[in-house]
């Protein structure tokens, strides 16, 4: 048995303490939980500081307090989590969630995780936008039909469309993942599995025959499984009762799944070794004190709300069956787990203290008081507890100050429901309790601002955009690591391209086209916001004020959507998602932590002695683990790309205008093509390794043969992701769309094979092979059909060129230029030089249409190419031309050293930020 005991938590959004049976419910049935309970330690008063979902997660994964400062934002780059230090301790640390505010653009709380499964669709999760196949009017009242509420629903039903079985439930999707992972996991040992699941949070929207369980059959109401919050007046005892019938399902239906999990977790025989938390962030008001759901904006910090359910099941039996009455707060658990895992002397510094003590009676108390606030109200609520009362405490602002506007307090053994306020009666009480607050819980002055992020519904065009007559569509196909010499239209006559050459016959191509800030997301950010990086953005996330193509489209009334495979967009806290309406992830590329546990394939067969301690020793590793028992890998992760992107084409068509964002991985390594792509350029018979990932740097480690087998599975690669790009085009000619649709096709950089005696890419190989891309624009109405054009171009440009294509007149602040009158013969070329190199280096490419200057620092010598003559860089003809290479050099100037930032833009009161 492994010496670390293993920990699984369990935690259920917006489960009430008093809707359990365990904490005394006689109505409700949670057999599966109350089971657990017996095994347990059940924790009486155990309280949120900071709510709502967000601030109770950073308490919960830090160990610290929220009030007053930190509110509904992403976790901080200060921040030390639960499965940093677990991970630090040795342990494979996992997030399975649909609670999609963890993961959504720039949020960042699954940083830390070894490997987070998110399962998309729960509430405004911008997932599916296509029509739903329920009427959002069964479901509200006729009053807010045109609220934000009513969005917030409508896109709900959108997520759920086509839902079948009680298996395609979110609760039911996230305890079937975490099962399926403890199975695959579960002689990782010692291991920190954090499950999430939204449900029993709004909307409740249970299988029919649990909500027969609660509703009364007589009610022909609207079912309302997402009420508006507040104060219910607007509400009948009917639909009342049918909010609180809903909810009661939904916390049964949980119930069931949580029991399913339990009862696997016996079956895997972890229970000897795995400590098991299951708790909740907070309640929900259904009519008491005339509220429902929660509010900021009242204040409502009643127990309905802050009383929150923690059981602790030790698998030693400490404090089985008992019930602990000590105050704990959220900030606690972590300390908590810690204490009892035994890495208790973890040199982290929290807020929190291990409540443990109180169970081996080494502590009678933990708090003598508690406080707990919303994080984002304003003015402010607070509300203090003691084990014998609560007062909360509302406040009025004049000018810059807070003033105590009004108490209630509440004697809790006699008035544990919290209906007789007591504030008159027992004046001393209540300036006693109040004195706790003192000036830190009252000020804000120091509250880090929350990022603000696109509304998650269709954001109305800005007012100073001039609408086209007849808006057209975009489709822009981006690939990973695409050489534009492997391009069959770009001059290669081995590598078979034919849907691209097509694709090409119909486009107006580009032979200078080129990266700026290398590689993978610093070319993103340029493509994105039209932005130059050098030389200060590098692998960043993309920030609030950072204005996407995307955002704009946005406004205009383009619905946008991202479908890709390349995981670094959502690589904590990457935020490249940012402005798209829909999106989805295809997991498993590269060194994307998607699954755990071993590997079921031989590494072996994939590496040579000379890739041990290399960084792509644990990317192979991770590769094959994603791959485990997956037969859908067989047609590759490009095809499934494609696919979603032919689904979503299906669904969202007839929405238009669109803008559709597919990002390919491929042909980026592992080279690693499914079947017949992986044998299509092998000479002969080949018996060394299958190196699909080798290292990069010098060659000199492999043989002749083994480079031939790297290249021709690249090759292959290009071929397999050409054959899928003919899949789509395919699919958009036949329904049509073709007919007004804008398709861009580029890749962001490409990858040496051994030219140079060099491998993969590198900031030093800023050659043709690493830097020449594959660009080319098709035009619904032939504008450029088959004409090549020479002009320089870069990714930066890329936005102005599609605004310009458009025929949207914006006031869009970027660097890039649009190259789209070189096409229209208005002009003959857009820049006179372009410059680029690596993020993280100082080494520099100097471009003209004839000449390229490689600059070197530290006294290394710099380089020289003919690009007319000399196509392939292989004369250096530095010393011969001193005098042109001055003059190139002159260019970078202050192009290098300054980077004016274009002013966001703002019209009529509206900001893109």
């Amino acid at each position: 048995m492994p010496t670390k005991m293993n920990v699984i938590a369990i935690m259920l959004d917006s489960l009430r303490q008093d809707h359990l049976g365990c904490y005394g419910n006689d109505w409700i049935e949670t057999p599966n939980i109350d089971a657990l309970a017996g095994e347990s330690l059940r924790f009486d008063n155990f309280y949120p500081e900071g709510l709502p979902t967000l601030p109770v997660r950073k308490q919960l994964f830090t160990g610290q307090k929220t009030l007053p400062f930190h509110g509904w934002q992403p976790l901080l780059d200060e921040d030390i989590t639960a499965a940093q230090i677990l991970g630090h301790a040795g342990y494979l640390t996992a997030l399975i969630s649909d609670t999609y505010h963890l993961c959504r653009a720039g949020m960042n709380y699954h940083r830390g995780f070894h490997v987070f499964d998110w399962i998309r669709g729960q509430e405004c999760d911008a997932y599916r936008s296509q029509p739903a196949d329920r009427r959002l009017e069964d479901y509200i009242k006729p009053e807010i039909r045109n609220t934000a509420a009513a969005k917030a629903l409508g896109q709900y039903l959108k997520n759920t469309t086509g839902r079948q079985g009680e298996e395609d439930y979110f609760v039911a999707q996230v305890m079937q993942r975490s099962i399926d992972w403890l199975k695959a996991n579960r002689d990782s040992e010692p291991f920190f599995l954090w499950i999430d699941s939204f449900d029993p949070h709004e909307p409740w929207d249970a299988p029919p025959e649990f909500e027969s369980k609660y509703l009364d059959p007589a009610y022909n109401g609207p079912k309302l499984i997402d009420p508006a919050a507040g104060f219910a007046d607007w509400a009948t005892d009917e639909e009342k009762a049918c909010i609180a019938a809903l909810y009661a399902a939904e916390v049964s239906f949980v119930d069931k799944w949580v029991g399913r999990l339990l009862d696997e977790i016996r079956n895997l025989g972890l229970l000897d070794n795995t400590l098991i938390l299951l708790l909740s962030d907070h309640g929900d008001f259904l009519g008491e004190h005339n509220l429902l759901k929660k509010s900021e904006n009242i204040p409502c910090l009643y127990n309905e709300l802050v009383r929150l359910v923690l059981l602790v099941r030790h698998p030693e039996g400490e404090g089985r069956g008992r019930a602990q009455r000590a105050l704990v707060q959220t900030p606690d658990l972590l300390p908590t787990i810690l204490d009892v895992v035994g890495i208790g002397d973890a040199d982290v510094a929290m807020h929190g203290h291990s409540a443990w003590p109180l169970v081996r009676g080494e502590a009678g108390k933990l708090h003598d008081y508690i406080i707990t606030g919303y994080s984002d109200s304003n003015p402010p609520s607070r509300c203090i507890r003691d084990l014998n009362y609560s007062l909360l405490c509302k406040f009025e602002r004049t000018g810059q100050e807070l003033k105590l506007a009004g108490t209630e307090l509440y004697d809790l053994e006699a008035d544990p429901h919290e209906e007789h306020d007591l504030s008159e009666k027992k004046p001393d009480i209540v300036d006693s309790m109040a004195a706790h607050l003192g000036v830190q819980c009252l000020l804000r002055n120091s509250r880090c601002p929350a990022p603000v992020f696109p509304d998650s519904s269709r954001p109305r065009r800005a007012p100073w955009v001039k609408r086209p007559a007849a808006p057209r569509n975009v489709i822009a196909i981006m690939m990973d690591t695409l050489r534009a010499d492997h391009v069959g239209c770009y001059g290669n006559q081995v590598v078979k391209t034919p849907h691209m050459d097509n694709l090409c016959t119909q486009s107006a191509q580009f032979t200078n086209a080129y990266p700026e800030g290398l590689p993978t997301l610093p070319v993103r950010r340029s493509v994105f916001t039209g932005q130059r990086t050098l030389p200060f953005e590098g692998w960043s996330p993309l920030g609030p004020t950072d204005v996407t193509i995307t955002q704009l489209l946005g406004y205009y009334g383009y619905l946008t959507g991202l479908i890709t495979d390349t995981f670094p967009y959502f690589q904590p806290p990457a935020n490249y998602h940012q402005g798209f309406h829909t999106w989805e992830w295809i997991r498993g590329q590269a060194l994307d932590h998607y699954r755990g546990g071993s590997v079921d394939e031989a590494i072996d067969p994939y590496f040579k002695e000379a890739m041990r301690g290399d960084v792509i020793e644990l990317s192979l590793a991770q590769y094959l683990k994603n791959r485990n028992s997956q037969e859908e890998c067989k047609d590759g992760f490009a095809r499934k790309v494609v696919e979603q992107a032919i689904n979503w084409l299906d669904r969202n068509a007839a929405q238009g205008p669109f803008f559709l964002w597919l990002d390919l991985f491929d042909p980026h390594e592992p080279w690693d093509p499914p079947a017949p792509y992986d044998t299509m350029y092998l000479n002969g018979a080949y018996n060394g390794p299958r190196l699909v990932h080798p290292k990069e740097g010098p060659t000199d480690w492999l043989t002749d043969e083994e480079l031939a087998f790297i290249r021709a599975m690249y090759a292959g690669e290009v071929s397999y992701v050409d054959d899928c790009v003919g899949q789509l085009l395919a699919a958009a000619s036949d329904t049509g769309l073709l007919e007004n649709t804008v398709v861009v096709l580029l890749s962001d950089h490409g990858n040496p094979l051994g030219e140079r005696g060099y491998l993969k890419k590198s900031p030093q190989q800023l050659y043709n092979e690493e830097l020449r891309i594959p660009l080319m624009i098709r035009h619904p109405e032939g504008v450029g059909a088959g004409h090549k054009f020479d002009a320089l171009v870069q990714v930066q440009d890329l936005p102005r060129t599609l605004l310009d294509i458009l025929e949207i007149d914006t006031d869009f602040a970027c660097h890039g230029e649009s190259f789209w009158p070189v096409v229209q013969g208005r002009t003959d070329k857009t820049h006179d030089f372009i410059v680029s190199g690596w993020f993280d280096a100082t080494d520099r490419c100097i471009r003209t249409q004839q000449w390229s200057l490689i600059q070197r620092p530290d006294g290394h010598p710099d380089e020289l190419y003919d690009l007319e003559n000399d196509p392939h860089e292989l004369y250096n003809l530095i010393d011969e031309q001193t005098g042109l290479a001055e003059e190139l050099k002159r260019y970078l100037g202050l192009y290098s050293l300054i980077r004016k930032r274009p002013p966001i833009p703002e019209r009529d009161g509206v900001k893109f930020h």
